[in-house]
């Protein structure tokens, strides 16, 4: 059952797909490496679904993330989240807050959402 409620889907305006890197310091000092696409609706509408739709996991411990999105909404603000699809924990911060989830990252939607966000990084033959 998907737990993600930090968002409503249906407000995201745009959604600029993002390659992450790990904190050094603490898990929760993710940075923006590299913003791989922005996407307008309709392909920002069924991005935003997918990631409302992971499904809760049991998470591990790693939190080493590649991907991410930022999520605009029409206010301006924007929201950014970053996913370790390796331990099934996500976290986001921006002007709806922040916190983590988990996901169940071998589950339709997560693979779906994977595959999108490789989708856009060129270098993605790389971090296979």
């Amino acid at each position: 059952m998907p737990v993600i409620d930090f968002f409503d889907p249906a407000a995201v305006t745009a959604v600029d797909v993002l390659r992450v890197s790990p904190g050094w310091d603490s898990v929760t000092d993710w940075q923006v490496h590299q913003e791989l696409a922005t996407l307008d609706p309709p392909a920002a509408t069924a991005a935003a679904l997918l990631l409302a739709a992971l499904p809760e996991d049991d998470p591990a411990r790693c939190f080493v993330p590649v991907y991410g999105m930022r999520l605009w909404t029409a206010d301006g603000g924007s929201t950014e989240v970053a996913i370790c699809f390796r331990c099934s924990n996500g976290q986001y911060r921006g002007h709806l807050g922040s916190g983590w989830f988990t996901l169940d990252s071998a589950a339709p939607p997560s693979l779906e959402l994977l595959a999108l966000l490789r989708s856009y990084d060129p270098d993605a033959a790389e971090r296979a």
